[in-house]
């Protein structure tokens, strides 16, 4: 289970994002989820929002197992597999007060590290709004 501090940086949380993809779908047009089963059997959930994702083939993802991730200074991520491929996620540029996040992670432990808009992160419970 993914223990959450005042202290814990984004690239910290999105390192704990490790095993074998078992579902991934298309959201809201021009969004992707992925789930992620870690070594613990416990479910965690990478998902898009106002950034651009490559592969956008997502059934291709399925079957993979993230081994790495980076997270780049522009809030960029890079979801590393084991044959050599990646995932990415890159926030669209925002310019407007009201943008929403570029992306978010469920954790396990019903937390979620959402970054953006602006390039600010934030972890909030799934109960309650960030």
């Amino acid at each position: 289970m993914a223990i959450v501090s005042s202290d814990t940086s984004p690239a910290l949380l999105l390192d704990r994002f490790r095993g074998p993809v078992t579902n991934t779908r298309p959201l809201y047009p021009g969004r992707i989820g992925i789930e992620v089963t870690d070594t613990q059997g416990d479910t965690w959930r990478l998902v898009t929002c106002d950034a651009e994702y490559s592969p956008s083939d997502h059934e291709s993802l399925i079957g993979r197992t993230v081994v790495k991730t980076d997270l780049e200074v522009d809030g960029k991520v890079v979801v590393g597999f084991s044959d050599g491929s990646n995932f990415t996620a890159t926030p669209i540029p925002d310019d407007e007060e009201d943008d929403i996040e570029n992306w978010s992670l469920f954790m396990p432990d019903r937390q979620v590290l959402v970054f953006g808009p602006k390039g600010r992160w934030r972890v909030c419970s799934v109960n309650d709004p960030c």
